[in-house]
């Protein structure tokens, strides 16, 4: 069915239907929960008094509301070394469905399509923000979705859901969803800036939703907008889904499985063979990945032991600091063929095979050109570029006031997780860091790093 529009206009943008479509649940889910939302009894997150009671009803809520979608699956929710993912429960072989979630069950932002598509329910404060601003943006839109839904008005289903299954506040490392004293952990300028300008935009656009959600957490806004910016598909162009059970699947490169939209509902379909007990994992990530700054700025968390993917920005001109990182005149490169030479076969056949990461994401964060004779002199211009380099790393390295060192053994004592989470992002950037300085000294110096 469909909810009368109650206001003048629901454009969500100048491409989205004015419309809000509501979806109506199966006949099974109404007379279960009733037509309007009700307080479920179930203990919720903000009333377990520890950890190992909200971990435990998170995995008890999954089994229930798993079962009241009807659907078969062959994954379950259990905690492991990161926190809750899904887990097969059979075996399964490359392109076989192992979870189908029904798009009414999910919240979805179509511009292409019908809009706006939610449970039929009362959804007050989604309203209200579209009354006031018709053109917020579909992350927002579903931020706000969320709040209503862990509020109770979006349905017992997703009250449940939220209070459950989604991400205490106190537990977000998202950067901006972390207070000034935790963001300065990071030792990290440009994430800091960007966090401080999310979360100045959260509170500008909906102010009314900027209250903390304790004294030393996060606001409600920024605790929503943290849940769809990390948890949320992209299903298509300008297709964006909050998909319940899914979104508990955690990131691994290669993936064990992907999602996708079909018909009127949204698959987890496995995309290599897979044994019982496996974890049912997704990429985050294009087939390249994503460094660790993007993914501490989306997700939360960064890839220890080395990311290939991870990058340092390098500047080349001291005196531009809008210059290009990997400027196209000789002067201001380094031979690839140098590096090749100093590191050695051996090295770099490992790094193909998928070893030394820090090594990896060290090379290609560097301004490099193709050619050149290793045996030749380093030229002064590139002897001079390297320095400039190695500065920038002695500044990562440096700046914080900390050593890595001293970092590792922080983090080790950390009680925090947020507080845990800035300090392996401030580690593993230092830590490539390091490598960039050795490999540069190398450089300079002509004579093989290892």
């Amino acid at each position: 069915m469909r909810l009368p529009i109650l206001v003048a206009a629901w454009n969500l943008s100048s491409h989205l239907t004015s419309r809000l479509q509501v979806h109506s649940l199966s006949r099974q889910h109404r007379e279960n929960h009733g037509s309007h939302p009700r307080k479920h009894h179930r203990r919720t997150s903000v009333e377990c008094t520890n950890a190992t009671d909200r971990a435990d009803g998170a995995l008890a809520a999954f089994r229930d509301l798993l079962e009241e979608i009807r659907e078969q699956s062959a994954v379950e929710m259990r905690r492991g070394h990161h926190g809750n993912g899904l887990y097969l429960t059979r075996s399964v072989i490359q392109g076989e469905v192992i979870m189908r979630v029904p798009m009414e069950y999910c919240l979805v932002v179509n511009y292409d399509g019908d809009g706006l598509s939610l449970p039929n329910f009362a959804w007050p404060r989604l309203r209200e923000a579209v009354q006031d601003n018709p053109e917020l943006p579909w992350d927002l839109l579903l931020a706000v979705a969320l709040l209503d839904a862990y509020a109770g008005d979006g349905g017992a289903f997703w009250q449940h859901y939220a209070r459950e299954l989604l991400p205490a506040p106190a537990s977000l490392s998202l950067p901006f969803c972390l207070p000034q004293d935790l963001l300065e952990e990071l030792q990290h300028e440009e994430v800091l800036v960007g966090a401080q300008k999310q979360q100045e935009r959260l509170t500008a656009m909906l102010p009314q939703h900027a209250q903390p959600t304790s004294p030393s957490g996060c606001t409600w806004m920024q605790w929503a907008f943290a849940c769809v910016r990390s948890r949320v598909f992209q299903l298509g162009p300008g297709f964006y889904a909050f998909v319940p059970f899914m979104d508990m699947a955690n990131h691994a490169l290669p993936p064990v499985a992907a999602f996708r939209p079909h018909g009127n509902a949204v698959e987890l379909v496995a995309i290599a063979d897979a044994t019982e007990g496996d974890e049912a994992t997704i990429s985050y990530a294009p087939l390249e990945g994503h460094s660790n700054q993007r993914l501490m700025q989306q997700y939360g968390f960064v890839i220890e032991g080395g990311n290939p993917a991870d990058r340092l920005h390098f500047t080349t001109d001291q005196a531009d600091s809008d210059a290009p990182d990997r400027p196209s005149e000789p002067d201001e490169t380094l031979s690839l063929a140098r590096i090749e030479y100093l590191l050695g076969d051996q090295i770099f056949l490992g790094m193909m095979a998928g070893e030394h990461p820090y090594l990896t994401a060290a090379i290609k964060s560097l301004p490099l050109r193709e050619g050149g004779n290793p045996g030749d002199p380093v030229p002064v211009q590139e002897r001079q570029l390297a320095e400039r380099l190695i500065s920038t790393c002695e500044e990562i390295l440096q700046g914080g006031g900390t050593t890595l060192e001293e970092d590792c053994s922080s983090r080790d004592g950390a009680a925090d997780a947020r507080m845990a989470a800035a300090l392996t992002y401030r580690i593993e950037r230092k830590a490539l860091a390091r490598t960039a300085h050795a490999l540069l000294t190398s450089y300079i110096a002509d004579r093989a790093m290892l």
